[in-house]
């Protein structure tokens, strides 16, 4: 206690924040350690707000379709078709066809209304 006290932390009462400071366990609470990686995995399953930002491959759902963007000679494309995200790779949406694809971003895939 006495170190809290000469780093100017507060040290009176039983509140929480004092124990955890004290290096005490308080069962039932989450701790700040906790709530980072809490706050992580939430990041990874929520979609990000603004859909029409590309997002990395590797953080791509498997639940929905998608818009893939590929990199090759030419430069930077995205794909004219929705895809899929599958263990082994990635299928097209409407035809469950395997697609042999290498993509390096995603966003959601947006129907047209021709595409309805």
């Amino acid at each position: 206690m006495a170190d809290l006290a000469e780093r100017g932390t507060p040290t009176t009462g039983n509140s929480t924040t004092d124990r955890r400071l004290e290096g005490i366990h308080v069962a039932g609470k989450l701790d700040a350690r906790s709530l980072d990686l809490t706050c992580v995995k939430d990041a990874l399953a929520v979609p990000s707000k603004n859909e029409s930002m590309w997002q990395p491959i590797s953080t791509a759902p498997f639940d929905r379709d998608l818009e893939l963007a590929v990199i090759d000679g030419d430069g930077v494309h995205a794909l004219v078709f929705p895809c899929r995200r599958i263990l082994t790779g990635w299928t097209k949406s409407a035809t469950k066809e395997r697609v042999d694809i290498s993509p390096t971003h995603w966003r959601t895939w947006k129907p047209d209304k021709t595409d309805i």
